[in-house]
């Protein structure tokens, strides 16, 4: 239980980081447009 607890935790920080990186990509380009 315990392990498949910090893989889903795993898991869901890195999906923030993507989402965040996303975000981030497309606030800068519309900045240069």
């Amino acid at each position: 239980m315990i392990e498949e607890t910090e893989t889903q935790n795993k898991a869901f920080i890195v999906t923030i980081i993507v989402f965040a990186i996303v975000i981030i990509s497309i606030n800068v380009f519309v900045t240069f447009f």
